[in-house]
């Protein structure tokens, strides 16, 4: 995975988009008796936004793309094709399934 600081103008539109769909993600780690945080890192992975997400000493780092929440694969049923993905460790992922892994990370470590 390459991970690159930001070098020149981010684009607002995309940052809030992933933002408004980490603020989303957050409450189905609290349906799993998970209380996290997230926090913005200064690093990107093509247009995907990073977020260093936290529960008491365990972290994961959460790709999120600059889309709205709508063009999201939400669960493995869904098709993929033009719907974007989570990337954990690099693996995209459906947001059902990201939100799976990263909640047994934050709890049982990887």
């Amino acid at each position: 995975m390459s991970v690159s600081a930001y070098t020149g103008p981010v684009d607002v539109e995309k940052l809030k988009h992933a933002n408004e769909n980490i603020v989303a993600f957050l409450p189905g780690l609290k349906e799993r008796g998970i209380r996290a945080i997230a926090v913005l890192t200064n690093g990107s992975v093509g247009e995907r936004f990073i977020y260093r997400v936290s529960h008491a000493d365990r972290a994961v780092l959460v790709q999120l793309p600059g889309v709205p929440l709508a063009r999201i694969r939400l669960d493995d049923d869904a098709s993929g094709g033009l719907l974007e993905e989570l990337h954990i460790d690099g693996v995209g992922l459906s947001w059902k399934a990201a939100l799976n892994l990263v909640a047994e990370r934050l709890v049982n470590g990887k």
